[in-house]
């Protein structure tokens, strides 16, 4: 004996199935969604990450018309999070963030030294040396103002020498860039740590206002707290007439733009917290062209 279905069963069924399909329609285009945010996060943090290592190794300013010169090691030893987190940090330092008298040259990939660059033979244990690198730092802290103002607030851990910086194995007795890193700690926070790596290049500069042209010490500074963070600035000091005085006089810089003609960086230049002196506009380029 067969059943019939009645009209509003037959309606009701059908509603239940349009239900059912919307249902698993708005799953799908969940799951879908879900799949795509997680696909635009490993993205961004593959981005993020790049970004970190570009400027470690020594790539960022290539954009720039700069001559690149690399480091290797450094990448390995920063990790991929946070720099407290780090191989330099737990490994090399064994998780300390305390103030050292030394520095940390890194050797090999699995190897490091306390004194000096040990597989490269003949390198400048001046420049590249523990009192050298201080002293740099020790200079831009002194004189930072505006966009390195942050230097103020940080205490030197120990400078980072990466050993595979091609200048420093090719010997580059003109000395026309020298490549540190400095591990550092927050006053406030002493185990909150970053990595600030820093190009040191001889310059050029001109100084139009004041008819002043001469040698100079020009450093690009970028802090990195975590390798996956989404930005890296760059921040900018210049010493005017360095190593023509006893010690670098820097000032923060910002960059204004690249001059299409001659290739001269334009920079808006501060004066130090203590000083009388006006802000400049200064125009510099590398000796061997940028």
């Amino acid at each position: 004996m067969s059943t019939q279905m009645n009209p509003g069963q037959s309606l009701g069924a059908m509603e239940t199935v349009e239900t059912v399909g919307k249902v698993e329609l708005l799953r799908g285009l969940h799951r879908v969604v879900v799949f795509f945010v997680a696909l635009w996060y490993v993205v961004i943090s593959m981005k993020a990450f790049l970004a970190s290592v570009t400027v470690l190794r020594g790539i960022e300013l290539k954009d720039q018309g700069i001559t690149v010169h690399e480091s290797t090691l450094i990448v390995a030893y920063a990790g991929e999070s946070a720099i407290n987190e780090s191989p330099l940090v737990q490994k090399v330092l064994g998780g300390s963030t305390d103030l050292r008298d030394d520095t940390v040259y890194l050797v090999t990939n699995s190897s490091c030294s306390f004194t000096e660059c040990t597989a490269v033979a003949g390198y400048d244990s001046v420049v590249y040396g523990n009192s050298f690198a201080r002293f740099l730092f020790n200079s831009l802290q002194k004189y930072a103002t505006d966009d390195l103002a942050y230097l103020t607030e940080l205490e030197l851990i120990a400078p980072v020498i990466d050993c595979t910086f091609d200048l420093l194995v090719s010997l580059d007795e003109a000395v026309t860039q020298l490549r540190m890193y400095f591990l550092v700690r927050q006053k406030s926070n002493t185990s909150e740590t970053l990595l600030l790596s820093a190009l040191f290049s001889t310059q050029d500069f001109q100084l139009d206002q004041q008819y002043q042209s001469g040698a100079a010490l020009f450093a690009t500074i970028a802090a990195i707290d975590d390798m996956r963070a989404t930005e890296v600035t760059h921040g900018f000091a210049i010493a005017r007439n360095y190593p023509y005085e006893s010690e670098p006089h820097f000032s923060s810089c910002k960059l204004l733009g690249v001059d299409s003609d001659d290739n001269f960086w334009r920079l808006e230049c501060f004066p130090s917290a203590n000083s009388t002196d006006s802000v400049k506009e200064v125009c510099t380029a590398f000796r061997t062209g940028v």
